[in-house]
């Protein structure tokens, strides 16, 4: 891949040829979404400081990136719809953290744990608003307004699978887990490919964006279920999604490997919200086959995404490669880690 250059905002806007070649797409969307925060002495500005302090993978803003490189969509044009993706997946995020009780983020503090709930909810907003005024900004360079209706499409999905997660009062089985996984994971790793197959009137390309990521959006819970119980996604304790009763593939794998008996007992103690024994389920899921099983489902999912994937054009296929390679460097991990309970 290329290398691109880039400052501050405006220099990237207007085009400037005074920046360094040697800052790659990473740093460039880094950058880019720091001049792109709430700016102000407030604590929405602090907090947003400290949140995107460490950026993560942005694998959803990477791809975009990629598939604008490939395409020559104009510069100015891709980093904006590459930011709007990433900024609202952090805004959901912050928003996540809260609901969840998560304390920490990336290796540091929540921002909800930090600020309070308020500020943590505040900025949140302000990131929605933010991702959406870099969306426009996209749509006007790129004479597609229509990309600002399918982010908003996008959210509100994310939101309302999200929102049956936490809903959800028992148990449940996988296609309830299938749904919720890909309703709120894939509407966010499908649009900026999406977007970018509305720029270049490519709407061919849609339905099989949709339908790869899909799948890929299943896998990529998978594959964050997986690391919950290996002690790799920075939760505080591992195994904190069954205390919190959040679906888990590790869980539901677990539980169909249980005899008649353990399944009722576990059945009761999980549906009861009490965390008395949660040492001893964790060890029990530690002890079994349930999380290589679970990384066997990880791998089907990918192999039929895979499937998929080969209808793609070629640049599309090439653009995936950021969620590709981290979801398949994920199944290797698992198995490496994991092969101390075989």
């Amino acid at each position: 891949m290329r290398e691109l250059s880039y400052s501050s905002q405006a220099d990237w806007v207007q085009g400037s040829h005074s920046l360094s070649k040697n800052i790659n797409d990473r740093q460039l969307l880094h950058q880019f979404l720091l001049d792109s925060l709430p700016d102000g002495n407030d604590a929405i500005s602090e907090a947003a400081i400290h949140h995107f302090q460490n950026p993560g993978k942005m694998l959803r803003g990477l791809m975009a990136i990629r598939a604008g490189e490939v395409f020559d969509i104009e510069k100015s044009a891709i980093i904006s719809w590459a930011a709007a993706i990433e900024t609202l997946h952090n805004a959901s995020l912050v928003h996540d953290d809260i609901c969840d009780g998560h304390d920490a983020r990336r290796g540091s503090q929540s921002v909800w744990s930090k600020f309070g709930s308020n500020t943590a909810l505040m900025l949140g907003d302000a990131l929605i608003a933010a991702a959406f005024d870099l969306a426009s900004k996209a749509a006007e360079k790129t004479n597609k307004p229509q990309i600002v209706s399918l982010l908003a499409q996008r959210m509100s999905i994310t939101v309302a699978g999200q929102a049956r997660e936490f809903q959800l009062l028992s148990d449940v089985d996988w296609k309830t887990y299938n749904s919720i996984s890909a309703d709120k994971t894939s509407p966010l790793l499908t649009a900026p490919l999406e977007g970018v197959a509305v720029i270049l009137s490519k709407y061919s390309m849609q339905k099989l964006l949709k339908e790869y990521f899909r799948l890929v959006g299943i896998a990529y819970q998978i594959s964050n279920d997986i690391l919950n119980f290996v002690g790799l996604d920075g939760a505080d304790c591992l195994g904190s999604d069954m205390e919190r009763r959040s679906p888990n593939a590790v869980v539901l794998t677990f539980r169909e490997t249980l005899n008649y008996n353990d399944s009722c007992d576990f059945r009761k103690w999980y549906l009861s919200g009490k965390n008395e024994n949660l040492k001893y389920w964790i060890e029990r899921i530690l002890d079994s086959k349930s999380i290589i099983i679970t990384a066997e489902f990880l791998k089907k999912k990918l192999l039929e995404s895979e499937h998929i994937a080969e209808q793609l054009l070629p640049e599309f296929l090439e653009s995936v490669l950021p969620v590709r390679d981290h979801l398949n460097g994920i199944y290797r991990e698992s198995v490496k880690k994991l092969r101390v309970y075989e």
